[in-house]
């Protein structure tokens, strides 16, 4: 945990392993809606991991093998106002519902294939002014959907023009004015979509393949985004997944 200028508050203890207070691959992270617990997706263990947010000790757990919500390499995961859980649940190509209380299963849908609703490794989830965005790893795209997991509209194609395309979307943001940001992977860059999935802008450390620099917003280098958040201020958080293992604030 670190402060917004980047000073280091407190961590977990970090001991990669499957029992109580191990972690196997940690891929997410989110807030309950009381500001009192972090949850964590620990994909590798195949569970949710609920840590108090004063003394980051473990509370509890939700999901791993021995239980009937059957999680398989959840990633991406976020909270809304209701205290429900949205939880990417990869491996099973599916998003699933949790009540965050007491950890009983709410709903889920999804399957693996390329039709609406409908995902090919589901990576990172955001939800925001009651709509959910979720990135659509292998099928180059963001869906979006109601809280109850009705289908709204889709955006994004393989590519790496500037025609909303993408190389494996990661993070995705919503803002306060209900735009979308998305953490384009392989294009080494972030991209700006309207409340309707349109492309705003581009940013990145060069103009795209058709040097529209309409819309270029800002020049910024970048070497694997994954993780993205907008704070109510506006702030843009990205995380690097590549070599410069670093959280550039903007």
């Amino acid at each position: 945990m670190l402060t917004i200028d980047g000073t280091h508050i407190r961590s977990t203890v970090g001991t990669k392993g499957r029992g109580f207070e191990e972690l196997n691959n940690p891929r997410d992270v989110c807030i309950d809606a009381s500001n009192q617990s972090i949850i964590l997706s620990d994909s590798g263990n195949h569970r949710l991991v609920v840590y108090d947010i004063n003394n980051f000790q473990v509370q509890r757990t939700i999901g791993g093998n021995d239980s009937e919500i059957n999680l398989h390499f959840p990633f991406g995961i976020c909270c809304d106002d209701d205290n429900l859980l949205y939880v990417c649940d990869r491996g099973n190509n599916r998003i699933v519902v949790i009540r965050f209380n007491d950890g009983a299963l709410v709903s889920q849908w999804g399957r693996k294939g390329t039709q609406k609703g409908e995902f090919d490794a589901p990576d990172f989830i955001c939800c925001r002014q009651n709509i959910l965005a979720v990135s659509d790893f292998n099928n180059h795209r963001i869906q979006v959907f109601s809280l109850n997991g009705q289908f709204l509209f889709t955006f994004g194609k393989l590519g790496s023009g500037d025609s909303g395309e993408f190389r494996y979307p990661r993070g995705v943001a919503i803002d306060d004015e209900g735009f979308f940001m998305v953490a384009d992977w392989v294009n080494n860059r972030l991209q700006l979509f309207t409340p309707n999935g349109e492309l705003s802008a581009i940013v990145s450390d060069k103009n795209s393949d058709s040097s529209n620099d309409e819309l270029a917003l800002l020049k910024v280098e970048f070497d694997r985004p994954i993780g993205l958040a907008v704070s109510s201020q506006g702030v843009v958080f990205v995380t690097e997944w590549g070599r410069s293992h670093r959280i550039i604030i903007y």
